[in-house]
């Protein structure tokens, strides 16, 4: 990517969803880092429409689709200064990575590979990484149809939880959580039967009980050479720390 020069060099979030406002809050919390922010949604009935934290809004047609590139350049050109393109879903950053050679003359991208994005974010791909490496993970089982979801359902173990491989437009319009906990096969096959016209491809992990405060993530930001910029560790109630602090910009 290259490096950044913060002074006058706006970030562009894209979208203003929890994810967007979170990091539109972050960096208005980052007292070193006073860069203009612009943060960018699809329509005015979003949550984000609505917050006081950007210097600029801009509302672009075409989440999802090609035509959000076309709009990204349209609004890359009105920049003096090259802008950070900061990206808060996993829709977003597929799109953009696909099309990362048209924005980079605009925009500042910190992405790895396509292919490794792929690999991340389609999470059926990375059940079967993650199996093949020997990750500690629930069992998992990718089903890409109804005999695959019959066979999982002889052998998993209720409570089950089910996932689609990608969180796509409709599944966000339809307003549905990022996974469904079934209690028994009775429940999955139905609840298979309502979902599969929104996502063909799931994932189906057996479910692991505790408290949520034992639900924990990390957040990892590595350079251009996979070098570790930034570790950032938290558990689900927001309990955080942070080492191994280093620029990132």
């Amino acid at each position: 990517m290259g490096h950044i020069n913060p002074v006058n060099t706006s970030t562009v979030v894209i979208p203003l969803n929890w994810a967007g406002l979170g990091a539109v809050r972050s960096l208005n919390k980052s007292p070193s880092l006073d860069v203009p922010i612009i943060g960018v949604c699809e329509s005015l009935s979003e949550a984000g429409a609505y917050t006081r934290l950007c210097d600029k809004k801009y509302y672009c047609q075409g989440f999802g689709s090609p035509k959000l590139i076309e709009n990204l350049i349209e609004l890359g050109r009105r920049f003096s200064v090259k802008p950070l393109l900061l990206l808060t879903d996993d829709m977003t950053v597929l799109l953009v990575s696909k099309h990362r050679q048209r924005l980079s003359p605009y925009y500042h991208l910190l992405l790895p590979t396509n292919d490794v994005i792929e690999l991340l974010v389609d999470k059926t791909r990375f059940a079967l990484y993650a199996k093949e490496n020997d990750f500690s993970v629930p069992r998992t089982w990718v089903i890409n149809d109804k005999h695959d979801l019959e066979k999982a359902s002889e052998e998993v173990r209720f409570p089950c939880f089910v996932k689609p491989r990608y969180r796509n437009e409709q599944w966000l319009k339809n307003a549905y959580p990022k996974g469904f906990r079934s209690r028994s096969r009775e429940d999955l096959m139905p609840l298979y039967d309502t979902l599969h016209s929104t996502e063909e491809h799931y994932v189906l992990q057996e479910w692991i009980e505790g408290p949520d405060t034992e639900l924990h993530m990390c957040q990892v930001l590595f350079d251009d050479d996979s070098r570790c910029m930034n570790v950032h560790a938290f558990d689900i109630l927001g309990n955080s720390s942070r080492c191994s602090v280093t620029p990132a910009l």
